[in-house]
């Protein structure tokens, strides 16, 4: 999961590292050079994020793996986990 949502920001991290270019609106351009500044900060805020739960994600993975074998080793140990009663 965590590879797919590093897989899934590839275009959008490009676009939000490079902003594109003004374009020539002479009475909106101010508006229009904010909206558009606005937009390359929100998709790069977006990339960023998507990272941090990959991430966390990645971190997780080993920690639920060494739950579970511990819970199935204490019930192994107390016997309830092999069919005993």
């Amino acid at each position: 999961m965590a590879n797919q949502l590093r897989g899934a920001t590839a275009d959008l991290e490009s676009t939000a590292k490079s902003a594109p270019p003004m374009p020539e609106v002479s009475v909106s351009a101010e508006k229009v050079g904010y909206t558009l500044s606005t937009i390359t900060k929100a998709a790069a805020g977006l990339v960023a994020q998507i990272e941090h739960t990959a991430s966390e994600i990645d971190a997780s993975d080993g920690s639920y793996g060494e739950t579970d074998n511990t819970a199935a080793a204490d019930l192994r140990g107390s016997g309830r986990g092999s069919g005993h009663r």
